[in-house]
């Protein structure tokens, strides 16, 4: 730094200097004139202000300039002084993302891409209630050349998976009470949905609710659309039990979709799933 003295007599006082992107520790410096004469200074600030992506401190160094003139001083570190290794504490790596809602009866693990619920553990009794894949929303397409009724089903000739699945860093909690994560995502043209699955403490199930914009149009030429919700069994099963009117059907396993008032519930390998 160099200070000037326009006046006709030596000047001796405080001049106040802001020492910029500094990073040796302040308690460790020392201040100089030109010619090796030490001074006295005083750090005015002791964190860093911050401007605009730099920083400062402000500090003022007692010394004298003489008329007319000027005196040029030097900021450094003090000689033989050990300056320790400053470490960022801001993260360096990403850490993995994970999605799991648990309680003392399940835990829930979501694939961080694409949502899909790809693990259901029982505590209890020690088994996986979901298969291969995941359990996920589909959107199908569904062949017209049968003419369907309200109790036919065509063969489904298109399977697609959610697109644009976003789940935002509020929508997810892992808590002692109640975890939950809600996610978003697009399928068909310009139909949407919003999921929520919710685990509360002492529970044994795991709540889907889906809010859905559903703007498909199905014609004679093109298909039926449909949105499905899938859940792979981990084991083979013989046989399901369905909820219907004044009381439960149960069916053997079959190529194509079946009526349920409410729930569908199998038992495959002790593993129970409804």
């Amino acid at each position: 730094f160099t200070v000037f003295n326009t006046l006709q007599s030596a000047w001796k006082g405080n001049v106040e200097i802001q020492l910029w992107d500094y990073q040796p520790d302040p308690s460790k410096i020392e201040v100089k004139t030109g010619d090796g004469k030490a001074l006295e200074f005083q750090v005015l600030d002791a964190k860093p202000i911050g401007y605009w992506g730099h920083e400062y401190r402000r500090m003022l160094v007692h010394m004298e300039v003489p008329a007319f003139g000027y005196e040029t001083i030097a900021v450094s570190k003090r000689e033989n002084v050990q300056e320790p290794i400053v470490i960022p504490d801001w993260e360096r790596t990403d850490p993995p993302v994970e999605y799991i809602l648990e309680n003392e009866y399940l835990r829930a693990e979501f694939d961080p891409y694409s949502l899909a619920l790809v693990s259901l553990y029982d505590k209890e009794r020690k088994k996986e209630l979901v298969g291969a894949g995941g359990a996920r929303l589909r959107f199908l397409e569904e062949d017209t050349t049968r003419y369907m009724t309200s109790w036919i089903t065509g063969r489904i000739k298109n399977i697609h998976e959610l697109r644009s699945v976003i789940c935002r860093p509020e929508s997810y909690a892992a808590e002692k009470l109640r975890s939950f994560i809600v996610y978003e995502a697009k399928f068909g043209v310009q139909s949407s949905v919003k999921m929520t699955v919710t685990l509360h403490k002492g529970s044994r199930f795991l709540e889907f609710s889906a809010l859905v914009d559903f703007r498909e149009f199905g014609s004679h030429e093109t298909c039926v659309p449909q949105l499905e919700f899938c859940l792979p069994l981990p084991a083979k099963t013989k046989e399901y039990r369905y909820d219907i009117a004044n009381g439960i059907q149960a069916r053997g396993v079959l190529p194509h979709p079946v009526p349920a008032i409410n729930w569908a519930y199998t038992d495959a390998d002790g593993a129970k799933v409804q």
